[in-house]
């Protein structure tokens, strides 16, 4: 669930990297609290999930991003380990700004920040680096995340 703290400063930028898998689109930019040129990852379409691979480093003991749902719709997504195990589940507020084509222009508050702990994989940081799979759900099919920073 989102936190209903501040938005970090300079957070908008991620610092980890994916692969599409399935309806999932990288090559779009939005504009985000006035800031443009934020690049965004969008999975899923108005009827089919969508899905990406992240790549989180070793050392990493939280995952850190910006999700939103398209503009009155619902939207979550799975993330799932490399064993095929959902381990934690998202759902995304609707955002008026997640409409029509790129670039969106999204206004976001706290409630859109999320940290998850990634202790489900060790007691420690992650000791070498890890696939996370982020799959969009049947019934909420299309989020737009960023910002999505491996700390």
């Amino acid at each position: 669930m989102g936190t209903t703290q501040e938005i970090p400063e300079g957070s908008f930028e991620s610092n980890v990297s994916w692969a599409l898998l399935e309806n999932a689109y990288e090559d779009e930019t939005s504009i985000i609290n006035g800031q443009s040129g934020v690049k965004t990852l969008k999975l899923g379409t108005s009827s089919a999930i969508g899905s990406a691979n992240l790549f989180i480093p070793a050392g990493a003991s939280r995952l850190c991003f910006y999700g939103v749902a398209w503009n009155n719709r619902a939207g979550g997504f799975s993330i799932i380990d490399d064993s095929g195990s959902e381990v934690y589940s998202v759902s995304c507020a609707s955002n008026a700004g997640a409409a029509n084509n790129p670039p969106y222009n999204i206004e976001v508050s706290g409630a859109d920040y999320y940290e998850i702990d990634l202790s489900w994989f060790t007691d420690a940081p992650i000791p070498s680096g890890k696939t996370l799979t982020f799959r969009t759900k049947e019934d909420a099919t299309r989020v737009i995340l960023w910002g999505i920073q491996a700390r």
